[in-house]
């Protein structure tokens, strides 16, 4: 596919888009091999070509080389001219009264002229030998330009266009009461996975014009935000088991630039599920929810979401995270899985690497879910050397939810009277 190719369907994308500025729509969308032809309702006409494939160059021009002429031959001298004869005497005059006519006087001979012979005619010099002429081998045929195959709206409302290499999808096209087309316009309820540009994760899109879709993933503008969403009675760290108790809750939120809110499009969700919509802007709000809960690490998510005034969406996650609970600290003897809550520190953890400060006096014990994994490594972090534990002890232990969890407990082989940082790893 040529980048020419590629540069005429953003073209063809933007010049249909900005007709969006006024009451003007498609009224139908024609093509051939290499041309799509758009019209409007006003009877405007735009067309679009795909060049062809590039020409293969000339071949060079042959060498033409002409003989060179023969020279002209010599021209043969002109005789000399011959000398002029004497004039004759002239006869005396007669007598005059009746004299007798004198006679008349001979007429002197001509002088002798000599012709000198006619020189002979040069040679003809020989005819120079024919030019050598040599043809450049012919270019090879441009390839064939890429060509328009198909160009249809499918079943979601997407312009699509088939060229003999590739499918272009151009976007949704929405269409106007009474018939007609409006220019592009985004639509998509799909949260977005990660954040692009200035749109956050979780971004949805509803009929946007795509000057402002890409005015605000390139640059962003001060629309509306969300700068808080807390739901009051729920805690966002809890161990697992925790549970979300079925009931009526307050939700808080607060919005910045709220001038340029859409009126009515703030929704609330959990899990996905809609519980609220088409919300004014006023906050708190009940909200109600149903009973649930985690067995293991992860999260329950609420999302609060609204549309600004150029339609596209914002939101903001509140979030109860379940973590595994772990237990360390001092002891001057054994313990057993009653004990285990009772050691002098609880932490919420997925991942128990890093460090644990330990103060002197007894052993020390240190106990953690064993869903979190074995072999690991304990030492001194100032010493640099390895803290050497005693064999694993595995317990069970009921947490405050009722969950049964397998507790891996390690203890110091000695007593250590002096405070020092553990690290694990």
């Amino acid at each position: 596919m040529h980048i020419e190719n590629e540069n005429m369907l953003l073209a063809l994308n933007y010049s249909i888009l900005k007709e969006r500025e006024s009451a003007d729509y498609i009224t139908s969308i024609d093509k051939n091999a290499n041309t799509l032809l758009i019209k409007y309702r006003s009877n405007k006409e735009i067309k679009f070509e795909i060049p062809q494939g590039e020409k293969g160059e000339k071949g060079e021009d042959g060498l033409s080389i002409i003989g060179e002429k023969g020279e002209k031959g010599d021209v043969g001298k002109k005789g000399e001219k011959g000398e002029k004869g004497d004039a004759g005497e002239k006869g005396k005059d007669g007598l005059s009264i009746v004299g007798e006519k004198g006679e008349k006087g001979e007429d002197g001979k001509d002088g002798l002229s000599i012709i000198g012979p006619k020189g002979k005619k040069g040679d003809i010099g020989p005819k120079g030998e024919d030019g050598l002429s040599i043809v450049g081998p012919k270019g090879e045929d441009g390839k064939d330009g890429t060509i328009i195959e198909n160009i249809y709206i499918d079943q979601r409302g997407h312009l699509i266009i088939i060229t003999t290499d590739k499918r272009y999808d151009l976007g949704r096209i929405i269409r106007k009461q009474g018939g007609g087309m409006s220019p592009f316009a985004y639509t998509n309820e799909a949260p977005t996975p990660f954040k692009v540009g200035g749109l956050k994760i979780g971004t949805r899109f509803q009929n946007v014009d795509q000057k402002v879709l890409w005015t605000r993933l390139l640059y962003g503008c001060d629309l509306p935000s969300f700068t808080s969403f807390v739901i009051e009675g729920l805690q966002t760290e809890v161990e697992i088991g925790y549970p979300i108790l079925a009931g009526d809750y307050l939700a808080n939120f607060n919005i910045d630039n709220a001038l340029l809110l859409k009126k009515n499009t703030i929704a609330i969700y959990n899990q996905g599920t809609l519980l609220l919509k088409e919300l004014p802007n006023s906050s708190p709000v009940s909200i109600t929810i149903a009973s649930q809960t985690k067995l293991t690490t992860g999260s329950i998510n609420f999302e609060i979401t609204a549309f600004d005034t150029t339609g596209t969406s914002f939101n903001q996650y509140f979030s109860v995270n379940y973590f595994f609970r772990i237990y360390y600290g001092e002891f001057a003897d054994d313990i057993n899985e009653v004990m285990i809550p009772s050691l002098r520190v609880s932490e919420l953890k997925t991942d128990i690497k890093g460090s644990y400060l330990l103060l002197g006096g007894g052993y020390k014990w240190f106990c953690y879910p064993e869903i979190l994994g074995e072999n690991y490594v304990f030492y001194d972090v100032a010493s640099d050397i390895v803290v050497i534990m005693d064999d694993v002890k595995k317990l069970e232990v009921f947490n405050e939810y009722g969950i049964p969890i397998i507790y891996n407990c390690y203890r110091t082989l000695n007593e250590i009277h002096d405070d020092f940082i553990m690290m694990v790893k």
